[in-house]
Protein backbone atom coordinates (compact mmCIF):
# COMPACT_ATOMS: atom_id res chain seq x y z
CA UNK A 1 0.00 0.00 0.00
CA UNK A 2 2.86 2.39 0.83
CA UNK A 3 4.40 1.94 -2.62
CA UNK A 4 1.07 2.62 -4.29
CA UNK A 5 0.63 5.80 -2.27
CA UNK A 6 4.16 6.87 -3.15
CA UNK A 7 3.51 6.32 -6.86
CA UNK A 8 0.22 8.20 -6.66
CA UNK A 9 1.85 11.19 -4.97
CA UNK A 10 4.76 11.12 -7.40
CA UNK A 11 2.38 11.05 -10.35
CA UNK A 12 0.40 14.09 -9.23
CA UNK A 13 3.49 16.26 -8.81
CA UNK A 14 3.36 16.38 -5.00
CA UNK A 15 6.75 16.85 -3.39
CA UNK A 16 7.99 16.64 0.17
CA UNK A 17 10.24 19.38 1.44
CA UNK A 18 10.66 23.08 1.04
CA UNK A 19 11.94 24.80 -2.07
CA UNK A 20 12.71 28.44 -1.39
CA UNK A 21 14.00 31.10 -3.74
CA UNK A 22 17.65 32.08 -3.39
CA UNK A 23 18.24 34.59 -0.62
CA UNK A 24 15.28 33.54 1.54
CA UNK A 25 16.64 32.67 4.97
CA UNK A 26 13.86 33.81 7.31
CA UNK A 27 10.13 33.22 7.23
CA UNK A 28 7.03 34.43 9.01
CA UNK A 29 4.11 32.01 9.28
CA UNK A 30 0.78 33.85 9.23
CA UNK A 31 -2.16 32.43 11.13
CA UNK A 32 -4.07 30.03 8.87
CA UNK A 33 -7.40 31.36 7.62
CA UNK A 34 -10.37 29.45 9.07
CA UNK A 35 -13.59 29.66 7.07
CA UNK A 36 -15.16 26.71 8.87
CA UNK A 37 -17.49 26.66 11.86
CA UNK A 38 -14.88 24.78 13.91
CA UNK A 39 -13.36 27.21 16.39
CA UNK A 40 -9.61 27.45 17.06
CA UNK A 41 -8.75 25.02 14.26
CA UNK A 42 -6.45 27.66 12.81
CA UNK A 43 -4.30 27.78 15.95
CA UNK A 44 -3.45 24.08 15.88
CA UNK A 45 -2.84 24.06 12.13
CA UNK A 46 -0.65 27.17 12.26
CA UNK A 47 1.40 25.69 15.10
CA UNK A 48 1.86 22.41 13.20
CA UNK A 49 2.95 24.17 10.01
CA UNK A 50 5.41 26.31 11.96
CA UNK A 51 6.93 23.22 13.60
CA UNK A 52 7.25 21.41 10.26
CA UNK A 53 8.96 24.39 8.61
CA UNK A 54 11.48 24.53 11.46
CA UNK A 55 12.13 20.78 11.40
CA UNK A 56 12.35 20.17 7.66
CA UNK A 57 13.93 23.34 6.32
CA UNK A 58 16.86 25.59 7.08
CA UNK A 59 14.57 28.62 7.39
CA UNK A 60 14.57 30.65 10.59
CA UNK A 61 11.47 32.24 12.06
CA UNK A 62 11.24 36.02 12.01
CA UNK A 63 8.63 38.67 12.70
CA UNK A 64 6.50 39.54 9.69
CA UNK A 65 8.14 42.96 9.41
CA UNK A 66 11.66 41.50 9.07
CA UNK A 67 11.06 38.15 7.32
CA UNK A 68 12.41 37.45 3.83
CA UNK A 69 9.18 35.55 3.03
CA UNK A 70 5.71 35.18 4.48
CA UNK A 71 3.83 31.88 4.41
CA UNK A 72 0.08 32.39 4.04
CA UNK A 73 -2.39 29.50 4.10
CA UNK A 74 -6.04 29.85 3.15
Amino acid sequence: MGAALGCLLYGCGYTVGFNTPPGVQTIAVDVVANASYRQRLERDLTRAIDEEVQEYSNLRRAPRSRADAILEVE
